[in-house]
């Protein structure tokens, strides 16, 4: 039997959601684990959001934190560039985040209190770290592994030389995935 309360009762500790407090009020109060439908409002961006995770996950694995914050960033500026509506449609969607896991009354709270631009990244980067979003890391890789070997290629690292240099014509580039998007 899969009994899924008995699983959260393990995640979770029963109480209350806890308070989220700016400018010496509680702006409302959060609940204990991230409410899966609160992510929805991503799905309505036009935009290769497997592209920025893959990015995100490969430069938090690979570079210290600051150097893969500017790796993301990078991306994220190409995809701007590429789509002009994406600023709208990123900040639509945070938007209805914020009122989904904040509630209405605790949106509309927390702008009253008129937040800068860094407390809405200290928000975003606590949420991540209470809710356990943590691009890079794979908490149940390492404990479930048990060693192994390296695996070996299946092809040779470089081709034989089968074409002339002369061969012809480069294939065509297949257009951008823009028009494939929608």
């Amino acid at each position: 039997m899969l009994d899924l309360d008995a699983a959260r009762a393990d995640r979770i500790a029963e109480g209350t959601p806890f308070p989220l407090k700016f400018r010496g009020q509680t702006i409302c109060h959060l609940p204990q684990e991230l409410p899966l439908d609160v992510l929805e409002p991503l799905t309505e961006i036009d935009v290769d959001i497997a592209l920025i995770f893959r990015t995100a996950i490969d430069s938090f694995k690979s570079q210290d934190p600051d150097a893969a914050t500017v790796s993301v960033l990078d991306t994220l500026i190409d995809l701007l560039v590429m789509n002009k509506n994406l600023p709208d449609e990123v900040l639509e969607a945070a938007k209805k985040i914020g009122r989904r896991l904040l509630t209405d009354e605790g949106y509309e709270a927390f702008l009253a209190a008129r937040p800068s631009v860094s407390d809405v990244i200290a928000l975003v980067k606590g949420l991540m770290n209470i809710y356990g979003l943590r691009l890079g890391e794979s908490p149940t890789s390492s404990a479930t592994s048990s060693g192994g070997t390296t695996s070996m290629p299946t092809s040779p690292t470089t081709t034989p030389e089968s074409n002339s240099a002369d061969s012809g014509d480069a294939p065509a580039t297949e257009a951008s995935s823009e028009s494939a998007a929608s």
